[in-house]
């Protein structure tokens, strides 16, 4: 490792530990944890899920997409990025973004069916673009959305981030009665809700198999599943769960300063 990719490195650790220690502050108001299951709640919903990348929604939050579908709550899913970055030692192909949103419909089906649109940004640039910012307010002003699901603000991938941030941007302020509900796939999050996903569960793996081009490369079903069973004993459930850091919409302004 040359000087300045360790310098890079250091700096990166450091700026994602001065991320978190503001977030605990800011967000401690807010950390009282629940058991939010999902399949028992009344009145229908409607449900708008950020996804960055295909297989995302899947990985992050397949199972609470299957309890809404399983319930009659209106679910669409918005990807932010074309997902046509190769996987690390992988070759180029110009097919992929085609075949990635093949596998998204595919397992979307899988899940109970969802409504979609592909924004197209490029994959791995982390891009924050007004494009981005207007599509997602025009879909959030069309849907009108009691939650809408979005990777975690500390999610350690830029495209991921840059999601967030778009979102945040296109709430410009607040929506009443919209709950923020951020998933986590690369970084793991401080949680609040956990939502029982055991009856779901055969549902989140065959979903996430869908994403053939992705498993090549990474065995991200095995890795959820057990990441949903551990979240299932933090949080009590006895079971296997999706764990969240839910807010309301109004108050994510008070965390611009991540």
């Amino acid at each position: 490792m040359t000087p300045w990719s360790r310098f890079r490195k250091s700096a990166r650790v450091l700026r994602e530990q001065l991320g978190w220690r503001r977030f605990l502050k800011l967000a401690d108001p807010f950390l009282a944890r629940s058991i939010d299951p999902i399949d028992q709640q009344r009145r229908p919903e409607s449900i708008l899920v950020i996804a960055p990348h295909p297989d995302d929604e899947a990985i992050g939050c397949g199972g609470v997409i299957a309890l809404h579908r399983k319930r009659g709550d209106a679910v669409h899913v918005l990807y932010t990025t074309d997902g046509g970055r190769p996987a690390r030692g992988a070759a180029t192909d110009s097919n992929q973004p085609a075949t990635r949103r093949t596998e998204a419909l595919r397992g979307l089906d899988i899940l109970g069916g969802a409504t979609q649109e592909f924004l197209d940004l490029k994959d791995g640039q982390g891009d924050i673009s007004d494009t981005g910012v207007k599509a997602i307010a025009k879909s959030i002003e069309a849907k009108k959305p009691d939650r809408i699901y979005v990777p975690w603000m500390l999610d350690n991938h830029r495209d991921h981030k840059a999601s967030f941030e778009m979102l945040r941007k296109a709430l410009a302020g607040s929506i009443p009665g919209t709950a923020i509900w951020q998933y986590e796939v690369w970084t793991p999050l401080v949680p609040n809700r956990y939502v029982p996903i055991a009856s779901v569960l055969d549902l989140k793996e065959r979903a996430i198999r869908a994403h053939e081009t992705q498993m090549k490369s990474h065995d991200y079903a095995s890795a959820s599943l057990g990441l949903a069973h551990y979240r299932g004993l933090q949080g009590g459930v006895d079971a296997a769960a999706e764990a969240f850091f839910a807010i309301p919409a109004e108050k994510l302004e008070l965390f611009t300063e991540l």
